[in-house]
């Protein structure tokens, strides 16, 4: 089981240029926005912070849990 994972949340456009290696799910909202959980590399989580127009959560396993059970 994942130890943690992150919660990255964003327009489509930019969720959908976004290529995570290990991505979880991808679910999109009836808004138009788009949310993705991943396991991210400290690299990955550095660089998706620094965006604009991107929210990222990071989940401890009882929020992932509730989010993959959606």
């Amino acid at each position: 089981m994942l130890e943690s994972a992150s919660r990255i949340s964003g327009d489509a456009g930019a969720i959908d240029a976004l290529r995570l290696q290990r991505e979880v799910r991808r679910h999109r909202h009836a808004d138009g926005s788009v949310t993705v959980l991943a396991r991210l590399s400290a690299e990955e989580d550095e660089q998706l912070r620094a965006r604009t127009g991107l929210k990222v959560d990071t989940l401890n396993l009882e929020d992932l849990f509730v989010e993959v059970t959606r």
